[in-house]
């Protein structure tokens, strides 16, 4: 059946205290792809990035963001929109940069939330290059547990929009504005229903390993753009990213996603692994442009070059839906493809590299999803011995270390037990600190990790970031085996 991740960044936050987890959620800002990037057509691109060091960032202390910006043509208008999260961000000030003096005006905006716009006037010579368009500094003023009632939702603490739609007021040369605290929750999730399944229905599972049907692709040279290729197609598992959304003429900004996409693996520990994993992948980028230089539909780019097309010789694909900000969405098929929207790439949490563990190493979701029982790499439907159903690490819970985890769930469910089980070397290796833990896809499955990359995205988990060891020794030994 399609694994269908739904949503992937519907963010669930337990917070231990308001203190730790927002010195970790911070935190997390400084490690992994800190850029947040915003355009309109014939404007310069702006991005957002955190420049604050991590040691330095604490509840009740000063967090700075660069807002940068690149490709201004001589004579046009400098303005972008500033969105903050009211309840945890005092905003101190807002200064110039590399451009000179900006000015900044607040909006009328949602409850909690907090907006404004920055402008400056037209300057008289051209910046490709990126340089800095003003630097925002403000002191962390976090009280929140950010949950509604289903445990779920998420804000983004500082983001970029674009402020055509609205007006501001008068411009504010300096910031007076007490904090707002407001501890009551905003949920931000979509819905499962907010994002159309694939047509066609259900389609069965593909026994591993599938053998992709390569159509023969024309102008290879100019339809496939190359984003990390480390070798020849024949040798490694090539992954296409195909735009849906975007203009020929935004093709360039689709290109900063991909490889925002492509490095979205860095966030996590498979870095650890570039001889075994990583090298053994070529990345692509479709070029819409060269292929009929319109904007493909979602439809067009999934199903009509995705699937049935294969372009690029790919082995997989992964489209990049163009959205706003809010709409934080991503879902994939099982050694397929998969999807992701530009939002789902401006947030910190890897949602681009959970969906790479469905379309490529052919992982559940590791919450419970409710879906249909069924043994895959990283799920397993027997507990051995394990006596108690009752999960020692909930879904909404970030921290989960080993030795506060009851005795029984440490140890690995039969699938992992080298003692039960005959194990390859590297199994021995990798199932070391394995256990067996209930959810898996569903409240019938085990998982064998409190958390993983392919469980619920939670704020301030570090082990979100990580592929365990069963789902290495499956990537290792069975999906990249036969790439050099």
């Amino acid at each position: 059946m399609p694994r269908k991740k739904k949503n992937t960044a519907s963010l669930r936050l337990h917070m231990l205290s308001i203190f730790i987890g927002f010195f970790i959620t911070l935190g997390f800002l400084y490690y992994v792809y800190p850029y947040h990037n915003f355009s309109v057509e014939a404007a310069p691109i702006y991005n957002l990035q955190i420049v604050t060091p991590r040691e330095q960032i604490r509840n009740g202390g000063e967090v700075q963001f660069s807002i940068n910006m690149a490709q201004y043509k001589a004579g046009e208008e400098m303005e972008v929109g500033v969105k903050y999260d009211g309840r945890k961000l005092r905003l101190d000030s807002v200064e110039g940069g590399e451009v000179g003096q900006v000015a900044w005006n607040e909006i009328p905006s949602a409850e909690g939330e907090k907006r404004f716009v920055i402008t400056a006037n037209p300057l008289g010579q051209t910046y490709d290059a990126e340089v800095r368009f003003a630097l925002v500094r403000f002191t962390i003023t976090d009280t929140t547990g950010e949950t509604n009632s289903d445990g779920r939702g998420f804000t983004e603490l500082c983001t970029l929009f674009n402020p055509d739609t609205v007006q501001p007021t008068d411009p504010v040369e300096n910031p007076t504005q007490d904090p707002v605290v407001q501890p009551t929750s905003v949920p931000t999730e979509n819905s499962d229903s907010d994002i159309p399944p694939p047509q066609g229905g259900q389609v069965v599972t593909p026994t591993y390993p599938p053998q992709p049907t390569r159509l023969p692709t024309q102008n290879f040279d100019q339809l496939c753009v190359p984003l990390n290729v480390r070798g020849s197609s024949g040798d490694k598992l090539d992954i296409v990213v195909i735009p849906a959304h975007f203009s020929p003429e935004q093709y360039d900004i689709f290109l900063q996603y991909a490889q925002a996409a492509v490095d979205d693996l860095i966030k996590t520990n498979l870095t650890d692994y570039d001889e075994e994993i990583v090298n053994k992948m070529n990345w692509y980028a479709f070029n819409n442009t060269v292929y009929n230089n319109r904007t493909l539909s979602f439809d067009e780019a999934f199903y009509d070059i995705g699937m049935n097309q294969k372009p690029c010789a790919a082995d997989r694909f992964l489209v990049i839906e163009h959205s706003s900000p809010e709409e934080v969405e991503g879902w994939a098929f099982l050694y397929v493809g998969g999807m992701v929207t530009t939002g789902a790439l401006q947030v910190y949490n890897p949602i681009a590299a959970h969906e790479w563990g469905h379309f490529v190493g052919g992982f559940n979701d590791e919450y419970d999803e409710g879906g249909e029982s069924e043994e895959l790499p990283n799920c397993t439907y027997d507990g051995g011995s394990l006596s108690s159903r009752q999960d020692p690490c909930p879904e909404d819970q970030p921290l989960c270390p080993d030795d506060q985890m009851p005795a029984e769930n440490r140890i690995a469910c039969p699938k992992w037990d080298c003692n039960q089980r005959e194990c390859t070397p590297l199994e021995q290796l990798m199932y070391q600190d394995v256990g067996c833990y209930p959810r898996c896809y569903n409240s019938d499955g085990f998982r064998p990790r409190p958390k993983s990359i392919m469980d619920t995205q939670t704020i301030g988990a570090p082990d979100n970031f990580v592929f365990h060891g069963p789902a290495l020794v499956h990537l290792i030994q069975e999906v990249f085996a036969n790439y050099r």
